[in-house]
């Protein structure tokens, strides 16, 4: 009869002595999904693929503020075009359209996933909705984490920051922009009163009509979202902001009226200190 390790202190023998490996980053990386699953292994090939594909060009992140709709797109004209999240709802609206789409938030994906498998252009979207997005040949997958380090190889780790821009951002640096347009990051959001007090990032059920977004159905009532952590986004957009000084390159934030101080704003070729205007 073979015998089995003794429980001890409520831990088998197996495990306590197994504990030294378990703690290596060699036994984290076999246990992570995205080391061999075949999503993470196209999905990095993917990724490898993009790296400088865009090299030396200007290039633009189109975010969903409502400045959206009094924004000139003249001066983007033929750039290549980041989208963010909803940002395929302004199809017919605004005269820019994605080359890309970026979604790094699993609620949204886990609401949305049927509208942005419908589409026609590459989705960047995060790993841990994986089952929710499911199997879209043209999605190629990120290792989204929390925190404000500001990633240069999206194959290992992309941050969120507390913002899809932040993400992009990353992304935006491995192809090659560069100088990255910032369009329809408003940077204020306005909350509804049952939202007031919640903590960032806290879960909300929407009520009434979306006013933080260029459109009123972004998030309509009914559907759910995150409560935006600005102080959190601020300091990645610091250190995304570094991170393209430190390779010559650099972030130009042409949204009428942002909030946002960090990067210098203007349209290409008319740039302003940050918080100029």
């Amino acid at each position: 009869m073979t015998e089995r390790p003794v429980a001890i202190g409520g831990e088998s023998a197996l495990r306590r002595w197994t504990r030294p490996v378990r703690r290596t980053a060699a036994w984290r990386a076999v246990r992570d999904p995205w080391t061999f699953d075949p999503r993470a292994l196209r999905s990095r090939a993917r990724l490898s693929a993009l790296r400088g594909a865009h090299s030396g060009r200007d290039g633009v992140i189109l975010a969903t503020g409502p400045s959206l709709l009094r924004t000139d797109f003249t001066p983007y004209a033929g750039m290549p075009v980041i989208g963010l999240n909803r940002i395929y709802l302004s199809a017919g609206r605004i005269p820019l359209r994605p080359d890309y789409l970026v979604c790094v938030n699993t609620l949204m994906i886990e609401q949305c996933a049927a509208d942005m498998a419908a589409l026609d252009i590459p989705l960047l979207v995060s790993f841990a909705a994986r089952r929710a997005i499911g199997p879209r040949a043209r999605a190629t997958f990120l290792p989204a984490h929390d925190g404000c380090a500001f990633s240069r190889d999206p194959r290992r780790r992309v941050s969120v920051g507390g913002t899809v821009t932040f993400a992009a951002l990353q992304l935006a640096w491995w192809m090659g922009f560069s100088t990255v347009h910032l369009l329809g990051v408003d940077h204020a959001y306005a909350l509804e009163d049952h939202e007031k007090g919640l903590d960032p990032h806290a879960v909300s059920e929407r009520r009434a009509e979306d006013p933080n977004h260029f459109d009123g159905g972004y998030f309509a009532p009914g559907m759910k979202w995150q409560l935006p952590d600005l102080a959190m986004s601020e300091r990645a957009y610091a250190n995304a902001r570094a991170a393209y000084e430190a390779d010559g390159r650099r972030v130009l934030n042409g949204t009428p009226g942002t909030r946002l101080t960090v990067f210098e704003t203007g349209s290409p070729g008319v740039a302003s200190p940050p918080g100029g205007q």
